[in-house]
């Protein structure tokens, strides 16, 4: 084994080692072994040290790397065993465990050179090894490119959530300018009040839009606040009711509006947010307005064996048809703006929903995208314990 038969030692040519090299042996950043000209280990370096986690003093003037039988098949074994037979520099990237480490459960990727030194006669006087962890060279560069491909993702995200909201912001404003631009070409003012009135719809779009832009940056900032009371979920329901139904009347509103309270009773109050939780629901109606171009829009709400309410918003578009679930939330989704009935689905409405639903302790889920339309369901608890923020307190 490495020209030599086993156990048997040489005489080695003067092993004076060089204070100077000594000095960079000790405080390199790379892990160093230093092995004389039979391969005994003679000392490592706190790198070397630091790259396994292990302390090895007991090991230095004991252990002898050509007679280790656990690296035998091993690339180092190789790279050592030709550094000591032929003399030469060899170099290798190698997977490795120290024995003295096994239950590391992966090895180690190391790039390592073994040299040998050799003194004024040819003969070899000391082997050094180098060892570099090419593993986390490694992982290092798989981290930059996640981190690369993620920004790249999120410039892509950034530029359909500016063309969405800006189309959904220009869109009433081009409207107010037109109309307006009427009004002055109006002299008679027989036009006003019908100009007025759509003046007043592209306003309220507007601020719709501001006030959803609005939301969404408190949610991502965790800045808004619940406001829990206990109140009776029918009330709730028969106000949205009456507000759908008078748009129905008053000819805005163009599809059938479908409520559905399955609830007793004695289930019929929550304590939760009715203010977020009025918000959720007209949301969730709006966008299903804007998703159905004849038929109906259903409302309902029960009691599930959990104990929890569940509400679900039923419409008959295909506007999400073979899109994914978790998109649907997105407030980036690509599918851009879509108007029906005289209702917009920018995408906003449907991300703060899921944000605020969260916020009230319960889970948002679509269903039925079978070519039916689509049902959104969320979950509520019917009471939720409300946490004191006292002041200094870390949560």
């Amino acid at each position: 084994m490495f020209g030599r038969k086993k156990g048997r030692k040489t005489d080695c040519a003067d092993q004076r080692i060089d204070p100077m090299f000594l000095l960079l042996f000790r405080y390199s950043p790379v892990a160093m072994e230093l092995y004389d000209c039979n391969g005994r280990l003679l000392k490592v370096n706190a790198a070397y040290k630091k790259l396994w986690n292990v302390g090895v003093e007991s090991l230095e003037g004991h252990y002898n790397i050509m007679e280790d039988e656990k690296i035998r098949n091993t690339v180092l074994f190789d790279c050592v065993r030709r550094a000591y037979d032929e003399g030469v520099t060899v170099s290798a990237k190698h997977d490795f465990i120290l024995p003295l480490v096994t239950s590391l459960a992966q090895p180690k990727i190391l790039k390592t050179r073994v040299c040998p030194v050799k003194d004024d006669g040819g003969r070899i006087s000391f082997v050094f090894l180098i060892h570099e962890d090419v593993g986390e060279i490694l992982g290092i560069r798989d981290e930059l490119i996640r981190v690369k491909r993620e920004a790249e993702n999120a410039d892509l995200i950034r530029d359909t959530f500016l063309k969405n909201i800006s189309h959904e912001l220009k869109t009433p404003l081009n409207w107010i300018a037109g109309i307006s631009d009427m009004l002055q070409d109006d002299p008679s003012g027989e036009m006003i009040s019908e100009l007025t009135r759509a003046i007043r719809e592209s306003v309220h779009s507007l601020l719709g839009v501001i006030d959803k832009l609005i939301d969404i940056s408190m949610l991502e900032a965790d800045e808004i606040v619940m406001e829990y009371t206990t109140f009776r979920i029918s009330d709730l329901l028969e106000g949205l009711r009456s507000e759908y139904h008078d748009k129905e009347r008053k000819g805005e509103l163009e599809l059938e509006f479908v409520l559905r309270d399955e609830l007793s009773p004695e289930s019929d109050t929550i304590f939760s947010d009715r203010v977020r939780l009025r918000q959720v629901l007209i949301n969730l109606i709006d966008n299903a307005l804007g998703n159905t171009s004849q038929g109906y829009v259903e409302v309902g709400c029960r009691l599930t064996a959990q104990q929890r309410i569940l509400f679900y918003v039923k419409d008959k578009g295909q506007v999400y048809q073979g899109l994914e679930p978790s998109a649907m939330f997105s407030k980036f989704d690509d599918q851009g703006p879509v108007k029906r009935s005289g209702y917009s689905r920018s995408g906003l409405g449907l991300s703060i929903s899921k944000g605020l639903i969260e916020k009230l302790s319960g889970v948002i889920w679509v269903d039925g995208r079978s070519g039916d339309g689509e049902t959104i369901f969320f979950e509520l608890p019917t009471k939720v314990m409300v946490h004191t923020h006292l002041p200094g307190s870390s949560f």
